[in-house]
C-alpha cells in the first residue's frame, strides 16, 4: 500500500490517465446523453461531476469503467482505447454494493481473492485498511449490523485495498447524516483521495464538490449544451470551507449550474 501511494505521488501530474474523444452516447429509443463530448483527466487530478438528475453523470462513470461503450468517438485510458473493465479502476457505488451474507472482512477481501492473493497477504491488508478507516472492531459483523457510514467505509476499504490508479465514486455520501458525511470527507482527505490518486466523484452537493475536488465538470440535461469546467485550486484543503474564496467559488458554481 505504501509503495502504491508513493508511486502515485511521484507520477507526472500532466500525464493523461483518461480521455474522452468526441464521444456520443444514447440509450435505446432515447435522446443523446452525450453528443460530441471531449474531456481529459490527468494523473493525480481530483474531479467532481455535478448537474441535475438525468443529465448523464452516472453514464460518464459507467463509460469510464468500460461497462458501457460510446456509440461514436473513443475513450482512452493511459493512451490506449478502453475495451472493457480494467483491474486498476476502482468503483464505489451509492448503494455500496456490499454482499449481505458476507462479513465486513469478507466483503473487503473479495477483490483480493479474485486476484489470487495469499491468505496471509489478504489478512495483512484487511487489518491495515480496517485500521486506516477506523473500523477495526467491525471485521466479523455483517452489513445489516453496522451503520450507513460504516458501510461506506467498508465500501471504500474494499476498493482502496486494490490500490487503484483511478477511483470513480457515484454519489458515495448520499443518504448519510451530516455528521457522518463530515467524518467521511475527513477520511477521504486523510487518505489522499484528492491528492495522490486520480479521482472522479459524482455529486448533487455543491459544497461537497468544492471540498473534495480541484476540478469540477458541470453538465446539463441537454447533450447539446457543452459541459463547463471550473478550476477549484483550494479543493481538498481542510480549512477551505471557512474562507471567502469558498463562498465566491460557491456562487460561481451555482451560476454555472443554472446556465
Amino acid at each position: 500500500v505504501h509503495a502504491g501511494k508513493l508511486k502515485r505521488e511521484t507520477m507526472v501530474s500532466d500525464q493523461l490517465i483518461a480521455e474522452f474523444k468526441n464521444v456520443s452516447f444514447s440509450y435505446v429509443s432515447s435522446k443523446p446523453v452525450l453528443d460530441d463530448f471531449s474531456w481529459q483527466v490527468n494523473s493525480s487530478e481530483s474531479w467532481s461531476i455535478i448537474g441535475p438528475s438525468g443529465c448523464g453523470k452516472t453514464t460518464l462513470i459507467y463509460l469510464l469503467t468500460g461497462l458501457l461503450f460510446p456509440s461514436k468517438g473513443e475513450i482512452e485510458i493511459e493512451g490506449s482505447p478502453l475495451k472493457g473493465p480494467r483491474e486498476t479502476t476502482g468503483l464505489v457505488l451509492q448503494d455500496r454494493g456490499l454482499l449481505p451474507w458476507a462479513t465486513v472482512s469478507q466483503n473487503i477481501a473479495l477483490g483480493l481473492q479474485i486476484r489470487n492473493f495469499s491468505k496471509e497477504q489478504i489478512e495483512q491488508k484487511i487489518e491495515l485498511w480496517l485500521s486506516k478507516l477506523g473500523i477495526e472492531e467491525l471485521g466479523t459483523r455483517y452489513p445489516n449490523q453496522i451503520s450507513g457510514g460504516q458501510r461506506q467505509r467498508v465500501a471504500l476499504a474494499r476498493t482502496l485495498i486494490l490500490d487503484p490508479d483511478l477511483l470513480l465514486m457515484d454519489e458515495p455520501f448520499t443518504g448519510l447524516d451530516a455528521i457522518t458525511r463530515e467524518s467521511l470527507y475527513d477520511v477521504s482527505l486523510d487518505l489522499g483521495i484528492t491528492a495522490g490518486l486520480s479521482s472522479i466523484i459524482i455529486t448533487h452537493d455543491i459544497n461537497e464538490a468544492l471540498r473534495l475536488s480541484k476540478n469540477i465538470l458541470v453538465v446539463s440535461n441537454s447533450a447539446s449544451n457543452k459541459p463547463i469546467t471550473i478550476k477549484n485550486p483550494s479543493g481538498g484543503l481542510l480549512a477551505y470551507p471557512e474562507t471567502k474564496e469558498f463562498q465566491n467559488m460557491k456562487m460561481q458554481l451555482t451560476e454555472a449550474i443554472k446556465t
